[in-house]
């Protein structure tokens, strides 16, 4: 399976009991199906929802997914609230940092010292991902843990540094 860095921690974790080994890429359909090609993946996806089933198509396809979704109901003789419980994802924290200039954030050595400090504090029940958007002037800041009021804290401090740096 390929995800996004977006997508849950949780689904990694689940996959593993039955197996199954998670690729991680970049945000977008592009490095999904590029991150599939090249590791030999069936199924892969965004947190937005675009999934790309391989063996019938080479992007996202709303019908196709959901004919997939409701093949695999039948096949585990499951309705989909109880589907959906198999998986209880870890709180995520999206803050968007309207900056001047998005480009060099990745060499302020006081984002990456912040950014360092929070993920060592999460370890491997969390993640901290912080990228600049592809389309607007935006530094993207995504928390991931399992206290939200934490994560909360955790991404506005960020937020904090990278709007004083580039804001």
């Amino acid at each position: 399976v390929t995800a996004t860095v977006m997508s849950n921690m949780v689904l990694e974790d689940l996959l593993a009991k039955d197996g199954i080994k998670v690729f991680r890429c970049q945000v977008g359909d592009r490095y999904v199906l590029e991150t599939m090609r090249r590791e030999g993946g069936e199924i892969g996806g965004e947190q937005s929802g675009h999934i790309i089933f391989s063996r019938f198509a080479k992007t996202g396809d709303g019908i196709l997914t959901a004919v997939q979704l409701l093949g695999a109901l039948v096949q585990n003789n499951k309705r989909l609230p109880e589907m959906g419980a198999m998986m209880t994802k870890y709180p995520q924290i999206l803050l968007n940092v309207r900056v001047a200039d998005k480009h060099g954030w990745e060499e302020k050595e006081s984002i990456k010292n912040i950014i360092k400090k929070y993920q060592e504090e999460l370890g491997d029940n969390g993640q901290i991902l912080v990228r600049a958007s592809g389309t607007e002037p935006l530094i993207r800041i995504m928390a991931e843990g399992p206290q939200q009021e934490r994560l909360e804290e955790i991404a506005s401090a960020i937020a904090e540094v990278v709007n004083s740096e580039l804001g």
